[in-house]
């Protein structure tokens, strides 16, 4: 599962990549600052298949996540078997 920021207006904006070998990922993806959930966003992936992932945010959540300078972005995916994987990143705002 690859996860790249792609920046945040009005939602937090982040690529996602279902790897080759996959016939599909389907899962969440959260935003997340000192532990809590900000925010959450379904996603439904084939095999190879790359997408951007938009997590709304109020603004007051928005202006929390700019004065930390980071977001925490969680991906937890299920592949066409039912097998789980976890995927967390931090990215610098």
């Amino acid at each position: 599962m690859g996860m790249v920021y792609r920046g945040m207006r009005t939602r937090a904006l982040v690529r996602l990549r279902c790897p080759d070998d996959e016939i599909s990922c389907t899962g969440r993806l959260f935003v997340r600052l000192n532990g809590a959930n900000l925010g959450m966003a379904r996603f439904d992936l084939r095999g190879g298949e790359s997408r951007l992932v938009a997590v709304r945010l109020t603004r007051a959540e928005r202006s929390r996540l700019r004065r930390a300078g980071v977001l925490y972005a969680k991906a937890i995916a299920f592949d066409a078997a039912g097998n789980r994987q976890v995927r967390e990143l931090l990215f610098q705002i």
